[in-house]
């Protein structure tokens, strides 16, 4: 089994690795910084004796992408399981956030998540899964992380869409939708002080043994743990004017 990982070197892309490594999979890894892709590499090898490949790259930059594809040919190996996990977000109110944040946020999360996708699939076949990491962002607009929340609907709606398009190829598409984690995305997206990166986390591991069982069972959506299981089907019963407001109220305290 060989399986490609985007955004592995950390949070829930790293505990995936060591997951399907256990699990005896063949890995190919990627992520922007080289060094701790090597050394994620060698610490997996060491431990699972799988084979481990990795290549960095920007999904922000389509040649590094395309570079990425070249190697993928260059293995003549049928991808079994697609991992499509890098992602950014940052919090703060709309008009204070840069245009670089922005972009930055629309480039990896829409441009690049949709391009890989596409450069990717030639290399999957009946039986393949693919494993589209949203969040329950998804589910409601976000005041405060509106770009971040747009970019995460878009992730879900495109991916449903797919798991659809491809049903009949044999192609599996499930969608990761994860609440808040304890990972550096927090940090990185600035959301120390919100209401949501209060609420009650799961770790990485966690969700990538949600992910994993629910990708076993080929499943459309996956929302590990209860409380955000319970949160998505709120915010999926009510008027859109209340879920964004109930939003706020979290994204404020």
């Amino acid at each position: 089994m060989y399986a490609l990982v985007t955004g592995a070197t950390s949070g829930i892309g790293r505990a995936l690795t060591y997951l399907l490594a256990k699990e005896g999979y063949d890995l190919l890894l990627s992520a922007r910084n080289l060094k701790n892709l090597k050394d994620l590499q060698i610490e997996l090898e060491k431990t699972y004796n799988v084979v481990v490949q990795v290549v960095s790259v920007d999904v922000t930059q389509l040649e590094e992408i395309d570079h990425l594809i070249s190697y993928i040919k260059s293995q003549n190996r049928k991808i079994d399981l697609f991992v499509n996990n890098a992602g950014v977000g940052f919090f703060g109110a709309f008009e204070e956030m840069s245009e670089e944040e922005d972009l930055i946020s629309i480039d990896t999360n829409i441009k690049g998540f949709t391009y890989l996708t596409k450069k990717v699939y030639p290399y999957l076949g009946s039986g393949s899964t693919v494993l589209q990491v949203a969040s329950t962002a998804a589910f409601a607009p976000g005041p405060y992380m509106a770009v971040y929340y747009a970019s995460k609907s878009y992730v879900l709606s495109l991916s449903m869409a797919l798991r659809n398009e491809w049903k009949d190829k044999g192609i599996h598409v499930s969608i990761l939708c994860p609440g808040p984690t304890k990972t550096e995305f927090i940090k990185k997206a600035r959301m120390q002080k919100s209401g949501l990166a209060s609420l009650t986390a799961m770790t990485p591991e966690q969700v990538a043994k949600c992910a994993y069982k629910g990708i076993k069972k080929h499943k459309a959506i996956i929302i590990p743990g209860m409380t955000n299981k319970l949160s998505t089907v709120v915010m999926s019963l009510c008027p859109i004017r209340l879920s964004t407001l109930l939003v706020r109220s979290t994204q404020k305290k």
